[in-house]
């Protein structure tokens, strides 16, 4: 397991070096690639943090697929997961957005589908989870504050990710927050605290 005051101490003292965003999907967002020497292609190092459960998730919704593996592990908290399987439909509830990513992201119509729930688990502090590239999922904080340590592993297409959404008119999030340096200190100081 990892010693979680030290990582967050080792945080904090590198804490300008590091990139926090607020993510469309409500939680805040930090890579940790700096840490890490001759990082291999593909692979992401990030740590998303949960304060609470009001966070507003973009207008999209939170059902999407991702154009990486991805393994977590909880370190504080708990999330529920619920992966889905896609049925293209002209009729069906779900409009499909394709994120394409860029300065400012952009999303293409990506037609309609029905969803299937295939899976449902919850996942705490201590167990690790994996999500497969492609595979559409939803994750929330059902635990807060929840901490999550990732590895991320790109997938052999540069395509974005899909969203499916039940809005209409939904454009996404084109741009996320960046948080200034005192508002991620303040956050950092916040989560030490309850390791």
């Amino acid at each position: 397991m990892v010693d979680r005051r030290a990582f967050f101490q080792q945080l904090l003292g590198n804490s300008r070096r590091l990139i926090a965003s607020v993510h469309p999907l409500g939680f805040v967002h930090i890579s940790l690639n700096v840490f890490v020497a001759d990082l291999p292609e593909g692979l992401d190092y990030r740590l998303h943090l949960w304060p609470d459960r009001t966070r507003r998730i973009d207008e999209l919704g939170g059902l999407h697929d991702h154009a990486w593996t991805l393994k977590s592990c909880v370190l504080l908290g708990g999330l529920a997961d619920v992966t889905y399987h896609a049925h293209p439909s002209q009729d069906g509830e779900f409009n499909v957005r394709q994120v394409i990513y860029g300065q400012k992201n952009m999303f293409s119509d990506g037609g309609r589908a029905e969803l299937v729930e295939v899976k449902r688990r919850t996942i705490t502090a201590g167990q690790v989870y994996t999500v497969p590239a492609r595979v559409i999922h939803q994750t929330e904080a059902v635990r807060t504050p929840a901490i999550t340590l990732l590895v991320t592993e790109k997938d052999d297409h540069d395509k974005g990710p899909l969203v499916y959404s039940t809005a209409i008119a939904a454009s996404g999030t084109a741009v996320r927050e960046t948080l200034a340096a005192p508002e991620f200190d303040e956050l950092l100081l916040r989560f030490e605290a309850l390791l």
